[in-house]
Formats: structure tokens, sequence, C-alpha cells
């Protein structure tokens, strides 16, 4: 068992095969997330960091906010095509990663910079669909090896919790 060095969210890669679709919108007042954060567009048609609880995501931001309000923000758009990569925790500690958790539902959670899927997450935001190829592969099978504590995963946020592609 390993011990995965965690890291921002990023793109894993899309369903299509295509680039990720992302976008740009300005960046709201006093902004200081950085790369790999989830975020949202405020009632202002604005890019601000996200909470877990967050009713729903734009997707992850592709660089570290200006911090003035206006400046363009790129964001990797969460939809049903794009997947992502985070660390797998338990209520913002590191957890290993079994096979069982793919097709679970899980939350989301901000620790310092970066966000991670969170087991013990309450609001259920993201479906885990596979295990990161890069932790834990064993050197004559390439499937991850399952009880790496704090294993990447690869997971979609959930369509209904999409702000873009969501319906009420």
């Amino acid at each position: 068992m390993a011990n995965v060095t965690l890291r921002a969210l990023e793109v894993a890669r899309t369903v299509s095969g295509n680039s990720p679709q992302t976008m740009s919108f300005p960046e709201a007042a006093s902004q200081t997330f950085k790369r790999g954060a989830l975020v949202y567009l405020d009632s202002s048609g604005r890019v601000a960091v996200a909470t877990a609880s967050q009713a729903a995501f734009l997707g992850v931001a592709s660089h570290d906010a200006s911090g003035t309000a206006g400046t363009d923000v790129i964001v990797w758009i969460a939809n049903d095509d794009t997947l992502f990569v985070g660390n797998l925790t338990s209520a913002g500690a590191i957890t290993a990663s079994s096979w069982s958790d793919i097709t679970r539902n899980y939350g989301v959670i901000a620790v310092g910079n970066n966000w991670h899927v969170d087991k013990a997450g309450a609001n259920r935001r993201v479906i885990v669909l596979d295990l990161d190829r890069r932790d834990g592969l064993p050197a004559t099978t390439g499937v991850p090896a399952t009880g790496d504590v704090g294993a990447r995963v690869h997971f979609m946020i959930l369509g209904n919790f999409t702000q873009l592609y969501a319906t009420s």
C-alpha cells in the first residue's frame, strides 16, 4: 500500500475522446481559489469558489484566481463528457481506495487549496467511474492496486449538479 500525494483536481479525459469543454467567465470579487478548485457562477454571472454543498457546479478552474474582479477565468465545464481526477478522502483525511468505490456517489471537500472526492461527504455530487492508472500500478498487470491511501479516482459531476446542464 502506498500513500499518494494529494493534488489539485484536473481533467482526466473525456468520454468522447475530444478535448474537454472550456468556457471563460468573469471572476467574482475577492476570489483566491487555486487551479483545480470547484467553481460556480454566482447570481451576477461571475466565477466564484464553490462549497461542498453547492447546489450546482460550473466546473473546475483551469488556473488560479487573479484576485481582480472581472478578469476572465477559464473553466473546465462539468458535463456528461468530462471526467475529472482527484484524490479520495474521507472527511478530508486520505483513505484507502477500493474497486468497490467505482459507481459510488460521493461528496467533495476542500482541504486547504485542494479539492478532493470525499467518501464521508453528506452532499453526494459526484460518481466515481474508475481508479487512476498512475497510482499503485503493479509492474506486471497495469491494473491499479487497491488499498493505496489517497489514490486518485476518475469521477464525473452528477448531471443534476452541473450548473450549465442541470434541469430544475
